[in-house]
């Protein structure tokens, strides 16, 4: 879960660099979609190097 701080951050961004104003439900979304692909990411680079260890 995302901290309401972090969350109001990604809706400040969003606002000022494309202009949209999201929901609360919204930026939600957004920041737990953001979370969970970084997490992918870590993990193929975390098992991309386990394999290079073998």
């Amino acid at each position: 879960m995302v901290s309401q701080a972090l969350l109001n951050e990604l809706k400040q961004i969003i606002l000022e660099d494309y202009g949209v104003l999201l929901t609360p439900e919204e930026i939600s979304e957004v920041g737990n979609t953001l979370v969970q692909f970084f997490e992918l990411l870590i993990n193929i680079e975390q098992e991309q190097n386990y394999g290079e260890t073998i």
